[in-house]
């Protein structure tokens, strides 16, 4: 493994764009090349800022830990508020929301990153951040960057990224149904609307 691919191992693959660059392995290809600074990764902490350094062979920035560790959260959706506009679907790295065109929609928890793209271009605000119900579905840095590897390759195949996906297959989820997912979303908004 070259220096480059274990940079981008090290990162925690949220793709969330806080470092500035499109992606974790744009940011990996930068330090390889030493114009950035391991300092850009706020999602990965403080062990992911010194593993950086490290493989770099620098000392680690005297000027301090600019990261603390921060909360595992995850996109959480009011599907009451959701239009369906699909615009979250589009900038969701890992494909963890769910739903059509005009339908609504809901994000399957375990696949989230919480890199927050998706709440920036929501046009009814319908979508917030919250703590994580359960560590142990935590997808992990492994899991997603398969996942957004598999995304990009699909958008590869299909060609832009504003068309509809296709998604995963319910088979490739292991706790539950997508279509239970979506069937447990629609309950829940058919009881707001009756309220």
């Amino acid at each position: 493994m070259n220096r480059k691919e274990l940079l981008h191992n090290l990162l925690p693959q949220t793709q969330c764009r806080r470092c500035g660059f499109a992606d974790c392995k744009a940011y990996a290809d930068s330090m390889d090349r030493g114009i950035s600074s391991p300092n850009l990764c706020p999602p990965g902490g403080e062990a992911t800022r010194e593993a950086l350094f490290s493989v770099l062979g620098m000392p680690v920035d005297p000027i301090g830990a600019i990261h603390k560790d921060e909360e595992i959260l995850i996109a959480r959706i009011y599907e009451d508020e959701c239009i369906g506009c699909t615009k979250c679907i589009q900038q969701c790295p890992t494909d963890a929301i769910i739903g059509a065109q005009s339908v609504i929609h809901t994000v399957v928890e375990q696949w989230c990153t919480g890199c927050s793209l998706c709440v920036s271009v929501c046009p009814t605000d319908c979508i917030t951040l919250v703590p994580i119900s359960d560590l142990a579905l935590r997808i992990s840095a492994h899991e997603s960057g398969v996942r957004y590897s598999e995304m990009k390759e699909r958008l590869a195949v299909h060609g832009r990224l504003e068309e509809q996906r296709e998604y995963l297959d319910v088979e490739d989820h292991e706790q539950e149904s997508l279509k239970d997912i979506v069937a447990a979303a629609l309950d829940r908004k058919g009881q707001v609307l009756e309220e």
